[in-house]
């Protein structure tokens, strides 16, 4: 559970950023700000990912990355389709 609601953490800002980069009139917009959004969220998932398994005593850090993957990766084809 505590998987799902770090992806939501990372993919929902990164959503709600790109959504307002889309309805700029700028032709380069999209380009710069799926760039960014993919960065940031990469830097992010990672920081989630170390900051767990060294922060939380006897973590399970197996159970919470394979949680924290299939939340992003299905957050992400939503995220996609919705866009």
């Amino acid at each position: 559970m505590g998987g799902w609601v770090a992806a939501l953490l990372v993919v929902v800002p990164s959503y709600v950023w790109l959504a307002r980069v889309l309805t700029r009139n700028e032709p380069h917009a999209f380009v710069r700000g799926f760039m960014a959004s993919t960065t940031l969220r990469l830097f992010l998932a990672l920081a989630l990912l170390v900051g767990f398994a060294l922060l939380v005593n006897d973590a399970p850090v197996a159970s919470f990355v394979t949680s924290f993957m299939l939340g992003y990766v299905a957050l992400t084809a939503l995220e996609l389709w919705l866009l």
